[in-house]
């Protein structure tokens, strides 16, 4: 019997602690609430004295972005040279160039060529609260447009994944080929 009740008064022991436990942890959660709200408010206000102090230093978020996609724009152009470079060695190697396949399209609008090229504008949503409007032209591909998502979200090209409901593009066709037209929305996921 003398064991029993031993055991018994050590379980109440515990149950006491761990009584005592939770109120003390009620007590430091409620102050950490209360000190976080004081917090919050500091940081909000440190947030809105920053646009005014460094309005003339920093660019604004419109010019960095018109740089990034200029700096994509840029390797493009050297992977088109680099490709064209390519072509010309084997050229002068073999004394002819391999023809690329035709690819048939869709039918071309009137009153747009390759000349006159128009520019069209895309959606991208990832489903996440990022929602982007790309500008690119109907005749690039798929790899292309993940490169200017790239340059605008700064998520690299090949972790962006695009889709509409449940066909996946694939980066080497174009987006005429894909009849993805002007205000188009596509989705965007993460590999």
């Amino acid at each position: 019997m003398g064991k029993s009740r031993s055991r018994s008064r050590s379980r109440d022991k515990k149950k006491h602690k761990d009584h005592k436990d939770r109120k003390e942890r009620k007590r430091s959660y409620s102050r950490d609430k209360k000190s976080h709200k004081y917090d919050r408010n500091d940081k909000y206000d440190k947030l809105r004295e920053k646009p005014s102090q460094n309005n003339d230093n920093q660019p604004s978020q419109a010019e960095s972005t018109q740089a990034k996609v200029e700096k994509v724009w840029e390797k493009i152009k050297e992977e088109k040279q680099a490709e064209e470079e390519a072509l010309l060695k084997v050229q002068q190697k073999y004394g002819f160039v391999p023809k690329k396949p035709e690819r048939k399209g869709p039918e071309k609008l009137e009153g747009v060529s390759s000349y006159n090229p128009v520019m069209i504008e895309v959606i991208i949503n990832d489903r996440l609260g990022k929602k982007e409007r790309i500008k690119c032209l109907p005749s690039d591909t798929i790899g292309i447009l993940k490169k200017l998502i790239q340059a605008k979200t700064g998520t690299r090209a090949e972790k962006i994944k695009l889709q509409k409901w449940h066909q996946v593009f694939k980066d080497h066709i174009t987006l005429e080929d894909y009849e993805i037209h002007d205000g188009m929305s596509l989705e965007m996921y993460y590999n």
